[in-house]
């Protein structure tokens, strides 16, 4: 029985267990080159929970979406205001809520908005060291050097 290289695992050989009357042109044991997604390939769409199904629509679970549509970079401006509204709407008691939304205004160019996103998380965890350090950057990219420094 031939071996051949896999189409899915470009490294691996396995043995080829279909019998062939006449064996095909290419030679099956070539280096294959890896084939990697183009960015037009990729999902860039809302994320869809699978399980389970439906999700309950409860606060908590509007605020995690919220955050795996920012963390996962699907969708970016959708999901970065869901999760603006939504922790204005629900007010979570946790400062990582505010961390995330701070940290996605601040990559996307807004470090005015971060900051106050930024502030709520500190009001919510004072003694909380990224915080502090992540208000600081944001201060920093809006002008606000003074502040910047005093954090």
């Amino acid at each position: 029985m031939p071996k051949r290289r896999t189409d899915d695992v470009v490294h691996a050989v396995m043995t080829d267990h279909l019998i062939q009357r006449r064996p095909p042109a290419r030679d099956l044991l070539a280096e294959l080159s890896e084939r990697h997604p183009t960015d037009a390939e990729e999902y860039h769409g809302e994320v869809v929970p699978y399980y389970p199904n439906p999700l309950p629509r409860t606060d908590e679970n509007l605020l995690y979406r919220a955050v795996a549509q920012v963390a996962l970079r699907n969708n970016l401006q959708q999901g970065v205001a869901d999760l603006a509204r939504e922790t204005a709407r629900v007010r979570p008691g946790n400062a990582e809520f505010y961390m995330v939304l701070g940290d996605a205004l601040q990559s996307g160019g807004k470090p005015q908005v971060a900051v106050a996103a930024y502030e709520q998380a500190l009001r919510l965890r004072p003694d909380f060291p990224r915080g502090l350090l992540t208000l600081a950057a944001a201060l920093k990219g809006a002008g606000q050097l003074p502040r910047a420094e005093d954090t």
